[in-house]
């Protein structure tokens, strides 16, 4: 994890002979988009109104993760410049520390499977951290090949993720009987369907941004427009065909919005600044209090469970700030 939900402490500070890369708009779409995470995994809106609970959950929450992501990936070679190696242990620190740290709330009823699962694949929202370690691996090894090529082999790749993913939201609709396709609800949500195609999007945008900041003013907007307006069509189809079954996590029109988004969002100048480590430690921290609060107060309504969490989780992250000084807990 980089740029995306960057490191804190001592490795939040740019490389030597590079400026600070932390953007204001960034930063707050970051840790809006965590907080909507946590809105989804709490399901926030359920016990009121389920449209609202997709709108935020199922919805604007499945941006958060491609957004880190695409993130990671622009400013990937930022990163590798102090070593491929350091990178990957970094991430790969933070992915065993959250690990030990979840490991006591589903450790004693583990069967073999869903050890395996915890820990080679990631428990609940850790999922990405090994995910986005895996892409980065990938994304160093192929990233001399030229822009045309990567967005080919992103693009194919996030089409064939789609089509499975797709694929399990017809079998897992009312209208058809199920098939051992829906046995994983979230079979295309990992390193190669969802997590590479994102992170060299990224990648492929920091080396094309020249293009993008040739557009005028009116071109950039008009470009958000279109590509958000797509977005919304593709979700408002799923809602509307699948009424909101199975996994929502990847969607092909993202590919367009969140480039553009976020190159938007670059072109913003000044605002509050605000530290990366916030949507990191929201985002890594969150499923702890949901686990604590389920066990202390399991007819917790949803919509204070989802308060509740969110104001544990910001309430969390000056702790994990001094925490990492020590331990590389962000």
């Amino acid at each position: 994890m980089t740029q995306s939900l960057q490191w804190a402490g001592r490795d939040a500070q740019p490389h030597p002979g590079t400026q600070s890369t932390r953007i204001a708009a960034i930063e707050w779409t970051k840790i809006l988009f965590a907080l909507s995470i946590v809105c989804l995994h709490t399901g926030i809106f359920s016990d009121l109104s389920r449209p609202l609970n997709i709108l935020i959950g199922n919805n604007l929450a499945r941006l958060g993760v491609p957004f880190f992501l695409f993130v990671t990936g622009f400013y990937f070679d930022r990163q590798v410049k102090r070593g491929i190696g350091h990178l990957l242990r970094r991430m790969a620190g933070l992915y065993a520390i959250w690990t030990l740290i979840y490991l006591p709330f589903w450790i004693s009823d583990a069967t073999l499977p869903l050890f395996v699962t915890n820990v080679i694949v990631g428990y609940w929202q850790l999922w990405y951290l090994l995910a986005a370690l895996i892409s980065a691996v990938m994304l160093y090894l192929v990233r001399g090949l030229s822009p045309k090529v990567l967005i080919g082999l992103a693009v194919a790749i996030l089409f064939l993720g789609a089509a499975l993913q797709y694929g399990q939201r017809v079998d897992q609709s009312p209208v058809h009987e199920s098939l051992p396709i829906s046995a994983d609800g979230a079979l295309a949500r990992n390193f190669l369907f969802f997590a590479f195609p994102f992170m060299a999007l990224g990648y492929v945008a920091a080396r094309l941004q020249g293009h993008w900041d040739g557009l005028t003013q009116t071109g950039r907007r008009l470009l958000l427009g279109v590509t958000g307006a797509i977005f919304a069509a593709e979700i408002g189809m799923n809602d509307l065909v699948f009424n909101a079954v199975g996994p929502f996590d990847i969607f092909l029109s993202s590919a367009l919005f969140i480039p553009v988004l976020f190159l938007t969002l670059k072109g913003q100048g000044g605002g509050w600044q605000i530290s990366p480590v916030w949507s990191t430690g929201i985002y890594l921290v969150h499923v702890l209090w949901i686990n604590v609060l389920g066990m202390a107060l399991p007819d917790l309504p949803k919509l204070a469970l989802g308060l509740a969490v969110i104001a544990l989780s910001l309430a969390s992250v000056p702790v994990l700030r001094q925490v990492n000084r020590s331990i590389p807990v962000l």
